[in-house]
Formats: C-alpha cells, structure tokens, sequence
C-alpha cells in the first residue's frame, strides 16, 4: 500500500473579519446521491461566525491534491497480471485511506458545533463500502464469510456503486474474475445494473466460467438495449463488440425504424475491413440479405459485393416490385457494379431481370452506360450469329427473315463477329445476301468496304440471285460514289 499523502499543514489564520454569511462550499450536495455532504449551515442569529475563507480554500486545496493524486495510482496499469489482484486491493486501501484524511482534514477546519458534522453522516456506510469491494478483491473463503457480516451487520447496499471505480461490487467481481465473491453477492440477491457494461461483463463471465451470469446477460440480449447497442456496434465497425452480442443471441436480423437492417447499417458504415458484415451473414435471413444486395446496387458498393455472394446472397432474387440488384444497378448508373455482378454471378442475373436482356441492354445505352450495354448485347448477338452459321449451311430466306424479325441478329455488327455479308459471299449464298441488303445491310462496312465485297460477289459461283445480288451491289456503290 502507498504511504498517505502528506497534506500540507494549516497556516496561521488572519484577524477575524466582520460576520459574514459564508460562501457556498465547494463540494455542493448532489440530488442524486443522499451520501454528498450536506452543505454548510449559514450564520445564526447569535453571531456564532461562519468558516472562514482561508480555510475553505484549504480545504479545497486539500481535496483537488487527493483527487489528482488517487486517479494517477487508479490509472496506473498492473505490470503482469499475476499482480492484478494486488492492484486491486491498493486501490481500495488508497481510496479509503485518501478519504480518511480530507475527511480528518475537514474535521480539524469546521468550527466547534453538532450542526458542522451532518456532512459525515454517511463516512461509516462508505468506510463499509470500501471495505466490502477490498474484501472482494481478496476472494479468499474467509472474506466470503467478511462479506455476508458487512452486509448483515452494518447494513451496506450491495446495489451501490464505487465511489472512484464506479462499478457496483457484482460488476467488479465479475470484471476480475473474483469467483467466490461473485457467487456470494448473488446468493445475496446482487444483480447486474441497468447502466452496465453488460457486453463486458458477459465476456468476462465466458472467460471466468461464471455461467450463471452469463445466462443472465444472455436473457438481456433480446431487450431493446441491446438492440441499440447492436445498431452501434455494426456503425461504429466494432467486430469483436458485434460478435459478444451474436454470441449473446441478440437478433442479427433486426431492423431500425426506417426498415434497415444490422446487415445494411455495416455495409453503409464505411468501415472498411472491419469484418462486421462477414459476421452478420451467417445469421442474417434472405430478407436481409436480399435488401442488403439491393443497397449494394443502390450505392455500387462493388468491394461488398464478393462479401455477400460468399455469403450465399442470391443475385437473382427480386424484391416486392419484382426488381432485381441488376435493375437497381443500372437504373442508378451503377456501371461498375452491374459488370462485376454480370461476372461473378453469370448470365443468370440478367435472366432473372423482369424485362428482357434487350430491354436491359437499351436502358444501359440511355443512362450512358456503354460497357453495360455491350455486354448485355453480347449473349443474345452470340445466339444469333450462332444460328445465322445454321442458316448459311443449310438454311433458307424464310428462315433468315424469320430471325431478322427477332431483332437479336445485327445487321451491321461493329464487333469481332464480322459482317454478315462476307460470310454470305464467302458462303455462295447470294439468295442471303440480298436479303440482308433488303433489309439495309450496308456493304461499306463489309470487309475491305463496297469495291471489295463487290469484287468478291463477282467471283461466286453461277447461282440464284447472283446476277441480282452484283447488279445491286453496283446501284449501291454509285449511290455511295454520289
């Protein structure tokens, strides 16, 4: 234990002034608290004087030193942990022996009378309290039995709380795994505050093997505290706060008054790697997971996006209005985020969409989003370029009128598929060709431009069409020419 701190010894007090009513003291009587000291009586009428200000400002004095001086020991860290519990009791001893000696101090200031003592009503009950938490620090069988007489005998509430530490001496004993003294406050009806760290205690009841009162903050971690404290922890990116809480049984699936859900609040905190959301996903329902995807998609949270399809996020899923993220995505102009999903997820998302992949694709094209809307082009050119191959194998007009009409198959394709009419030429099949052309096909933008292709077309073999197909190809090339 330290040695008391040396108070610095009264001076001399000046002449008596006038009788003055005293000044108010500087440690006025709190409403809260019934064990603040009463404040100084004013002068009576028989002139008895009042305290005088030098030793008001002494007392003041006195007191500020302690202070200081109790919170540098209190904030003082155990070295090891074998000496935590030697920490803690020299808090206790500091603080009673700290209050002992303002107290003394007080006492050796305050004029002679009955009426200056009702401020040190309460010194007993707090002699008694510090007394309780060192005993509690101590833990051993005989201090269990301590307990339960400063308890019977001089009538200390085990519900109040340290005058410094500001625990009550359940929380305390939990906090430092004081096992024994745990178990007897609760034998004694102790019980956890509304104002506690109730997170903290849990963990530390988990780590002491105080199940009892883990069970009990289990029971608080479906109250509506919790689900603020919850709501807090997910916005603050507090991971390992967040997941005492699921560990505790709090709802990973609540949701704040606006209808957002924990699973939303982590992914709009801007935490960065703070791992909340891969804690939340294991819990969270397809409700959540599916509004969390669509704020996803609002907000193109693309770096979330891999975080929530590990996490089983269906992309395909729809909302009440029948949209999907992919929707969301390009109707906010969310690019990035509709390629990424498009390649994470595959062509499925764009099936799964309530309009057509062509429909999409236009969508993409009028909000300006050029990559969207070629990739979204692309399956549907593929399929048709695909069966166009058929058709020139094998195929007739009827057949290529007939996709044409479908509106999937470019005519004039500024892409790696190349322009239908040099496979048409390079085919033989100038039936085909003049279709296309029917249908403004544009021999320009053929390979190696109109002469070309013309020049090709001369060179087919003798078939249907081939004479119309070069007299046609020669109108178009003087149109060009003009």
């Amino acid at each position: 234990m330290l040695p008391p701190v040396p108070l610095p010894p009264p001076s001399p007090p000046p002449p008596m002034p006038a009788v003055t009513r005293a000044p108010s003291p500087p440690w006025p009587q709190s409403q809260d608290d019934p064990y603040s000291p009463a404040p100084l009586p004013p002068d009576h009428e028989d002139g008895r004087p009042s305290v005088p200000q030098w030793a008001l400002d002494q007392m003041e004095s006195a007191i500020q030193s302690v202070h200081e001086q109790v919170s540098r020991s209190l904030e003082a860290p155990a070295p090891v942990p074998e000496l935590s519990r030697d920490v803690f009791d020299l808090k206790s001893g500091l603080c009673e022996q700290h209050l002992r000696q303002v107290f003394d101090l007080v006492r050796s200031l305050l004029p002679e009378g009955p009426s200056y003592f009702g401020m040190f009503s309460a010194e007993s009950e707090h002699s008694s309290l510090l007394e309780l938490f060192r005993s509690i620090d101590l833990d051993t069988t005989e201090h269990q039995a301590h307990i339960r007489r400063l308890v019977a005998q001089t009538g200390v509430s085990i519900h109040r709380v340290h005058p410094v530490l500001g625990v009550r001496p359940i929380e305390h004993a939990v906090l430092h795994g004081r096992l024994r003294s745990a178990r007897t406050l609760l034998a004694l009806g102790a019980s956890i505050g509304s104002d506690a760290d109730h997170v903290q205690l849990y963990h530390a009841a988990l780590q002491y093997g105080l199940d009892e009162v883990a069970s009990e903050l289990s029971a608080w971690a479906r109250s509506p505290t919790a689900r603020l404290e919850l709501f807090a922890s997910v916005h603050s990116g507090d991971a390992r706060r967040c997941g005492l809480l699921l560990h505790m049984k709090a709802n990973a699936n609540w949701r704040d008054e606006t209808g957002m859900s924990v699973l939303e609040w982590a992914l709009l905190s801007d935490n960065g790697e703070s791992g909340v959301e891969e804690m939340l996903l294991p819990f969270a329902d397809d409700a959540a997971k599916q509004s969390a995807l669509q704020i996803c998609a609002l907000h193109g949270l693309t770096s979330r996006l891999y975080i929530l399809l590990d996490g089983k996020c269906d992309p395909s899923s729809r909302d009440d209005d029948g949209w999907t993220a992919l929707d969301w995505a390009i109707l906010h102009g969310q690019e990035m985020f509709a390629l990424e999903l498009l390649r994470l997820a595959g062509p499925a998302v764009a099936h799964a969409c309530h309009r057509s992949t062509k429909a999409l694709a236009r969508a993409a094209r009028n909000r300006h989003l050029w990559q969207l809307a070629e990739l979204l082009e692309f399956e549907p050119m593929a399929t048709a370029q695909a069966a166009f191959r058929k058709i020139l194998e094998d195929g007739t007009e009827e057949g290529l009128l007939e996709l044409l009409l479908q509106g999937s198959f470019p005519l004039n394709p500024r892409s790696d598929f190349g322009h239908p009419l040099d496979a048409c030429v390079e085919g033989g099949r100038a039936d085909l060709a003049l279709q296309l052309l029917r249908w403004q096909a544009q021999p320009s933008l053929a390979s190696g431009g109109s002469l070309s292709l013309l020049a090709r077309a001369r060179a087919m073999p003798q078939r249907s069409g081939h004479v119309e197909l070069v007299n046609m190809l020669l109108i178009l090339r003087e149109r060009e020419s003009l």
